[in-house]
C-alpha cells in the first residue's frame, strides 16, 4: 500500500515528492504497488482532535475532515504545566471541517489562512470575531478549562459521526457544539447549537473559491471545474446568506442568524454527482426530535436528533438515544442501514431491531449476505459501560456472561 501511494505521488509531482518518499521506503522492485483491501475508511486522532473519513481509496473517492481539539494537542497541554509552549503551526479553527471530492477540495481553508483568522476556516464567527488567539503569529495553548474537544465519535459502514464542543474557544460564548455526520460516504449533515446569556449575531462560514450562486431560498451551490457542492439550510428558516468576495473573486459563503442569544444552524451539504440523484431534502420537527429526510429514487435517509428526554419518535420509528440514522427502501419501508449514537434501543415498523443493556454507539447493515453489526463502546471517553447483553432483531448476539455467545460480527472497543 505504501508503495502504491509513493508511486502515485511521483506520478503527480515528479521531481518534487519522488526523492524523499523513495528514500523513506527504499524502493523494492519486487513489491507490488497496490492497495490493500483491508484499509480502513476512517480514523480518529485523539491527541489533536481530528477525524478523517472517506468513501473509498480510489481517486474518485469523497473525503471529510473534522477538527476540534486543544491547541498543540492533549499530551502537550498535560505535560507543559505552567511552562511556555509554542504551537505556532496550530490555528483558531475548532469545530471546523473540510470536504474533498474527486481530486479537489469543495470546502477548504482560505488561501490566506496563514493570517490565522477563524473566518478563514469553516467554523462559526460571533459578532464578527473568531476564536481566542486568532490573528497571532504564534498560537499558544489556552488557559486550563478552555479549548475545543471531541466528545463523541463513531464510524461504521461508510457513515462517520463526530461531535465537538468549542464554546470556551470564544471570548463571549457559553456553548458551541457541532455535530458533523458524513452519511453513507455520500453527503454531509451539520448541526450547530449556539447559546449565550446575551444576544449575538452568529455567522456560519464556508470557504471555497469558485462560482457561487443562490439556487433558491436557503439553497446555495459552488462550482469549480467539474466539481460542485450544494448547500441547503434547514435551520434557521430565515438564514441570511451572502457570497464572500475578495476583489472580483468569489471566495465563500457567509450565513447569518438574527441577533439572538440562542441559534441553530442545520445544513445538508451534497456533492454535485450525488445531488442529481436526490429527489427531495426536507426538515421535520416534533415534540421528541427533529431532523432531515434525504430522499433518492429508491431509498430515503432519515436523520434524527433527540430533542427532549431520551426517546425519539416518528410515525415509523421509536428509539432511545441521542441520534439515529435510518436508510430504508421507499417502496417497502425495509431498512438497509441503521446507526445509533448513545443508544439503547431502536424499533422500526413496530419490530425491535436493536437493544442494549447499556448505551452504545452502533451501526448495522443488512444486505443479501445477512446482517453485520459494528459497536463502539466507550466512545465518550469513559461515559459508557460495557453492556451485558445486546440483541439484534430479538436475538441475543452478545452476552457478556456467556463467553460462547457469538461475537464474531462485532468490533467491541
Amino acid at each position: 500500500t505504501l508503495q502504491y501511494f509513493a508511486k502515485k505521488a511521483i506520478e503527480k509531482n515528479p521531481g518534487v515528492s519522488s526523492d524523499p518518499v523513495w528514500k523513506i521506503i527504499w524502493y523494492d522492485s519486487a513489491l507490488k504497488a497496490e492497495l490493500s483491501p483491508a484499509l480502513p475508511l476512517s480514523r480518529y486522532f485523539d491527541d489533536i482532535g481530528i477525524v478523517a473519513a472517506k468513501s473509498g481509496w480510489d481517486e474518485t473517492a469523497r473525503a471529510v475532515f473534522f477538527k476540534c481539539g486543544f491547541y498543540g494537542g492533549k499530551k502537550l497541554n498535560a505535560l507543559k504545566g505552567k511552562a511556555y509552549a509554542d504551537v505556532g503551526s496550530d490555528f483558531p479553527d475548532q469545530n471546523s471541517f473540510a470536504l474533498y471530492n474527486g481530486g479537489t477540495f469543495t470546502a477548504e481553508e482560505h488561501a490566506d489562512a496563514k493570517q490565522k483568522m477563524t473566518e478563514q476556516f469553516n467554523s462559526i464567527i460571533v459578532d464578527g470575531k473568531g476564536q481566542l488567539e486568532e490573528g497571532d503569529k504564534w498560537v499558544l495553548p489556552l488557559e486550563p478549562g478552555k479549548g475545543g474537544r471531541i466528545y463523541s465519535e463513531f464510524s461504521a459502514f461508510g457513515t462517520s459521526l463526530v461531535s465537538g464542543s468549542a464554546g470556551t474557544c470564544y471570548q463571549d460564548l457559553l456553548k458551541f457544539t457541532r455535530t458533523f455526520a458524513h452519511v453513507n460516504g455520500e453527503y454531509t449533515v451539520i448541526l450547530d447549537i449556539l447559546a449565550d446569556d446575551k444576544p449575538h449575531k452568529y455567522e456560519w462560514r464556508l470557504n471555497k473559491a469558485g462560482q457561487w450562486t443562490k439556487s433558491s431560498e436557503n439553497k446555495y451551490v459552488v462550482s469549480q471545474g467539474a466539481g460542485a457542492l450544494n448547500i441547503q439550510f434547514l435551520l434557521p428558516a430565515n438564514v441570511t446568506g451572502s457570497i464572500i468576495k475578495s476583489g472580483n473573486a468569489q471566495q465563500g459563503l457567509s450565513a447569518s442568524s438574527d441577533i439572538v442569544d440562542k441559534a441553530q444552524f442545520f445544513a445538508v451539504l451534497v456533492p454535485g454527482e450525488i445531488y442529481v440523484l436526490v429527489k427531495d431534502i426536507r426538515y421535520f420537527d416534533n415534540i421528541s426530535c427533529f431532523g432531515a429526510v434525504v430522499e433518492k429514487e429508491d431509498f430515503a435517509d432519515t436523520v434524527m436528533f433527540q430533542r427532549v428526554g431520551d426517546e425519539i419518535r416518528t410515525d415509523t420509528f421509536r428509539g432511545w438515544g441521542d441520534f439515529f440514522l435510518v436508510t430504508a427502501q421507499k417502496s417497502t419501508g425495509q431498512w438497509k442501514r441503521l446507526t445509533g449514537i448513545s443508544a439503547r434501543s431502536a424499533v422500526l415498523n413496530n419490530i425491535r431491531q436493536f437493544h442494549s443493556s447499556q448505551p452504545v454507539n452502533f451501526g448495522i447493515i443488512r444486505d443479501e449476505n445477512g446482517i453485520e453489526v459494528v459497536l463502539g463502546i466507550g466512545t465518550r471517553r469513559g461515559d459508557f459501560s460495557r453492556p451485558d447483553t445486546i440483541d439484534v432483531q430479538n436475538r441475543t448476539e452478545y452476552n457478556r456472561a456467556d463467553k460462547s455467545a457469538p461475537t464474531r460480527q462485532y468490533e467491541i472497543s
